[in-house]
């Protein structure tokens, strides 16, 4: 964190200790910046997942989908886990926005359930409301 901002995932870079890589995206070829660290990172990587989901999903429309940091809104009683957008719109504006996904479908060609952001409850609902996604072919994938 930097003030109230979460920069999620940050990278060490060996053999360059004391720093972090923060906000680089691989799919929008953002290099992100040097971090330096207040304290050391710990010795040992926590063991991984045996259930990992991407870090960086692109579509087959062409949008991108990141992951959010902290409270996530709720889509048809899911939490959506990524929010997806149009790297080619401009930074601000409703053409940026390609919606929200909460569901990664693992088959040979995998997909997404994607939502239009105006379907998204308020974080923590738990109610159901009625609402449809669309399925999205996934084509690139960055763990």
């Amino acid at each position: 964190m930097i003030g109230n901002a979460i920069h999620d995932p940050c990278f060490q870079v060996p053999p360059h200790r004391g720093v972090v890589v923060c906000d680089a995206n691989p799919a929008t070829n953002q290099a992100g910046f040097v971090l330096k660290l207040t304290k050391p990172l710990p010795q040992e990587a926590p063991p991984a997942s045996e259930s990992s989901e991407p870090w960086i999903m692109q579509l087959a429309d062409g949008s991108v989908c990141e992951p959010f940091t902290g409270t996530m809104p709720m889509v048809a009683g899911d939490a959506a886990r990524w929010y997806c957008f149009d790297p080619s719109a401009p930074m601000s504006g409703p053409a940026r926005s390609r919606g929200l996904v909460t569901k990664i479908h693992h088959a040979q060609v995998w997909t997404v359930d994607r939502y239009a952001e105006s379907q998204a409850g308020p974080p923590g609902e738990t109610g159901t409301r009625r609402v449809r996604a669309q399925r999205v072919g996934v084509v690139k994938v960055w763990e």
